[in-house]
Order: structure tokens, then C-alpha cells, then sequence
């Protein structure tokens, strides 16, 4: 009974999509017979009523461009009706939307001047390292305080880093100040930090510091 069934939806499927091809080509035909009996006309008209002047030839060939321009139109808006049904009944599945990752977006101002040492005639170039911190740091720092104090001596050590530290009264900052180095060390110092891989330092800046004393 199932097969007499699916026979019979089979048989169902292909009457429905010849009667659908058959409806096609009528409808084609008669877009063309009208097309053609509409420039019959428009060349019978010019004819006997119009001499060809460049003006009259210049509006015929338009009027025709015009309906062209029309025909073309419809046919891709039955094109794109036909698309969307086909869609509907199951014949094309779109892809699954790709999921957002729900990290939150750290703002990043970079500002560096084009030459570090441009007016100052200093003998080292700086680059000045502010952490923005989350709010109440001090509670949320201890898992990570270590790590982020051993990343900060490991750039002492290269000589990148003379000195680094944070803000208190409140502690919402931390600052680093390097010498001759670019700014893709730090910005990779700063992926690499602790603070900022757990999510403790929602904004930061890099800037070009340009000592005038002490330097």
C-alpha cells in the first residue's frame, strides 16, 4: 500500500511539473507573439504616417530597448518568485549560521608616531603601555598575578622594558614603559599577558613617549 502510495505521489510530482513546463512554453510564446506584433505595428505606424528621420528611428529603437529592458524584468522576478518556492519546498538548504564568539571585544588605541624620535634628539625611543583595568582588580588579579609579573621581568630582562608598575588609590592601571622596540613587541606583549588573555584588561594604548629629561 506504501508503494501504491509513493507511485502515486510520483505520478502526481511529474504531471504537476509537466503541466508547469507546459504553462512555460505557452507563456513564452505569447510574450513573443506580442513582441512581435508590437514591432509590426510600431514599423507599420513610422511608415505610412512618419518619414525615418533620425529622430523617428532614434524613438523607435528606444521604445524597443524599453521593451526589452521590460521583458528582461519580468523574467528575472519570475526567475527569483520560481528560486524562492523551490527554496520553501526543501530543494536548497542554506548553510547553518555561524555562532559569534561571546568574547568581549577589547577597543585597542594604537596611536605611534611616524618617526619616534622626530624633535627630541634623545638618545633612546619610548613607548608608553597603559592596561585599562575591570573594576575591582584587586579581588580578580590573584590566579593571574604571577604569570603577568614573570611576562613583565622576562621583558626587563631582554632590555625591552625599564620599568613597569600600576596605578593605585584606585588600582585600575597598569604601566609599562619600553625602549627601542616596535610596536608589534608590544602589541604581542600584551596578547601574551595574563591580565588580558583572562579577560582583566578590557581596553589598553600604546603610544610613543618622547622623554625630554632623564633620558
Amino acid at each position: 500500500m506504501n508503494n501504491n502510495n509513493n507511485n502515486n505521489n510520483n505520478n502526481n510530482t511529474l504531471s504537476n511539473n509537466s503541466i508547469e513546463r507546459e504553462r512555460e512554453v505557452r507563456r513564452k510564446r505569447r510574450e513573443r507573439e506580442s513582441f512581435n506584433k508590437i514591432v509590426f505595428y510600431n514599423t507599420e505606424y513610422l511608415k505610412h504616417h512618419h518619414r525615418f528621420t533620425t529622430v523617428s528611428l532614434t524613438s523607435f529603437f528606444l521604445f524597443l530597448f524599453q521593451q526589452i529592458l521590460s521583458n528582461a524584468r519580468m523574467s528575472l522576478c519570475r526567475s527569483t518568485t520560481s528560486l524562492s518556492q523551490f527554496t520553501s519546498r526543501g530543494g536548497l538548504r542554506r548553510p547553518p549560521a555561524r555562532s559569534t564568539s561571546s568574547r568581549r571585544t577589547v577597543r585597542t588605541h594604537i596611536e605611534m608616531a611616524s618617526n619616534a624620535n622626530a624633535g627630541g634628539g634623545t638618545e633612546n625611543a619610548y613607548v608608553l603601555l597603559t592596561l585599562e583595568y575591570v573594576p575591582n582588580m584587586l579581588e580578580k588579579r590573584g590566579p593571574y598575578r604571577e604569570e603577568h609579573i614573570n611576562g613583565a621581568k622576562k621583558a626587563f630582562e631582554e632590555g625591552a622594558c625599564a620599568m613597569a608598575g600600576a596605578l593605585t588609590d584606585p588600582v585600575d592601571t597598569g604601566v609599562f614603559v619600553f625602549k627601542n622596540v616596535d610596536k608589534d613587541y608590544v602589541e604581542n606583549f600584551v596578547r601574551n599577558d595574563a591580565y588580558y588573555k583572562a579577560g582583566l584588561v578590557p581596553t589598553y594604548t600604546i603610544r610613543p613617549w618622547m622623554v625630554v629629561v632623564g633620558n
